[in-house]
C-alpha cells in the first residue's frame, strides 16, 4: 500500500477542480468540512482586520436549496449528475468589507494608503488565500472540491435564504464531496506561466 505523503508539494500537484461526485452527501465527513472551513480562515489579512468569514452547510435540505439557486437543474437536464447536492458540504467564502474599513481607520493605520485608493483591494486577495487554503484542505482529507463564483448564484436568494447580511460580500461557493473515479486529461493549451528574471524568458 502506498504511504499517504500529503506534504505541501504533493497537494498542490494532486489538486484538480473536481464537479463529479461518486454518490450523494453521506454525512460521513462532517468533521473533516468543519476542519477545512476552520483552516480556511487561518490566513494573512490586510492590517490583521480578519474580513473573511465562512459559512458552512451541511445539512442536506440546505444543500439542496443552494442546488437551486446556483442552477443546478440546467446541468442535470443535460444528462450530467448532480454536483452541489451531491456535496458532503458546501463551504460559503464571505467578505466583510466593512472590517477592513473599520481597521483602516485606526490611529496605527492613519498613515497608510487610503483603501479607496488600494490597487486591488485586499479583501479580495485575503478571500482568494481562504479559497486555496479550502480547495487544499479538501485534497490533504481525500476530498474532492470546485469553486462556483457569485456570478453563476442568485446571491439574493441566497442571502435570504442563510442570513447573510446585505454588507457582507459573497465571493461564492464550494462544493466538497467524494471525487469520482474517473481519469481525464488535460486538454487545454500549454501556456507560459512562469518567468524568469524578464516577462516572457
Amino acid at each position: 500500500m502506498e504511504e499517504k505523503t500529503n506534504n505541501f508539494s504533493s497537494l498542490v500537484k494532486k489538486r484538480i477542480v473536481v464537479r463529479e461526485f461518486k454518490e450523494p452527501r453521506t454525512g460521513k465527513f462532517d468533521l473533516d468540512i468543519k476542519e477545512i472551513a476552520s483552516n480556511g480562515i487561518k490566513i494573512p489579512t490586510a492590517g490583521f482586520s480578519r474580513g473573511i468569514e465562512i459559512l458552512t452547510i451541511l445539512n442536506q435540505d440546505n444543500i439542496n436549496k443552494i442546488a437551486v439557486i446556483s442552477n443546478e437543474k440546467k446541468f442535470t437536464t443535460k444528462g450530467l449528475d448532480p454536483w452541489v447536492s451531491w456535496s458532503e458540504g458546501v463551504i460559503i467564502i464571505l467578505i466583510n468589507k466593512n472590517a477592513y474599513i473599520e481597521r483602516y481607520s485606526k490611529e496605527d493605520k492613519n498613515s497608510s494608503l487610503n483603501i479607496d485608493n488600494w490597487h486591488i483591494p485586499y479583501w479580495y486577495i485575503d478571500a482568494g488565500a481562504a479559497l486555496m487554503n479550502i480547495l487544499l484542505g479538501a485534497e490533504d482529507k481525500e476530498l474532492g472540491s470546485g469553486f462556483l463564483g457569485g456570478h453563476n448564484i442568485d446571491i439574493n436568494s441566497l442571502r435570504l435564504e442563510f442570513n447573510i447580511p446585505k454588507e457582507i460580500e459573497v465571493l461564492g461557493i464550494v462544493p466538497i464531496g467524494v471525487r469520482k473515479n474517473i481519469d481525464k486529461k488535460k486538454t487545454t493549451e500549454k501556456k507560459k506561466l512562469i518567468h524568469t528574471e524578464i516577462y516572457g524568458k
